[in-house]
């Protein structure tokens, strides 16, 4: 798989990477420890939310989101971003067996080792799979987004995969009410 250097540049500048160590411990993490390591990876203050669809057992959309309802009133567990956003520190989430609780985690890993790969290691196929309840499941595309704030900025990452490569990916940061857009690639299969 190639990524577009510009794609690779622009998030070589958002990226700050951790000392590497061979700690057994960090592959029994629970879904705090996944944010923790992931908002640390990438230098992200906080995460707004998580979209994933046909990934894993999730076939449509499947979403987790940090911002606070309306009609709630001020917790202490919310922080107000810059452009006036009421985001949760916190998150649980619980469920039924099976019910995709540890689809999003591996989600969020997915997109760490996406991001965190040199593009020079992404030649092979990508490690997931989509839903496979469905006729030609390797036929449809996977989508994830992931919205997060960074130094007092918004920032909107998407992308569409198959099992074989990335099709499409964005950057998208929001300086004003105005989207900018950092980089957009899209792959075309012929």
């Amino acid at each position: 798989m190639r990524r577009n250097p510009q794609a690779t540049n622009a998030w070589m500048q958002l990226i700050h990477f951790p000392r590497q160590t061979n700690d057994d411990k960090a592959a029994k993490t629970n879904f705090n420890d996944y944010i923790y390591l992931l908002s640390t990876i990438i230098n992200i203050k906080m995460i707004h939310y998580l979209k994933i669809r046909n990934f894993g057992p999730v076939k449509e959309e499947a979403e987790i989101n940090f911002e606070v309802a309306e009609n709630m009133d001020e917790d202490a567990y919310e922080i107000v971003m810059p452009d006036g956003r009421r985001l949760l520190k916190l998150a649980y989430i619980y469920g039924a067996n099976a019910s995709g609780k540890t689809t999003i985690l591996k989600a969020i890993e997915f997109l760490r080792r996406l991001l965190l790969e040199p593009t020079d290691n992404k030649g092979g196929e990508l490690q997931f799979d989509p839903f496979l309840f469905r006729e030609s499941p390797f036929d449809v595309p996977s989508y994830i987004e992931f919205s997060f704030y960074m130094d007092g900025l918004r920032y909107l990452y998407a992308v569409n995969f198959s099992k074989q490569s990335i099709l499409s990916e964005k950057l998208t940061s929001y300086q004003t009410s105005r989207p900018a857009e950092l980089f957009f690639q899209e792959i075309l299969i012929l």
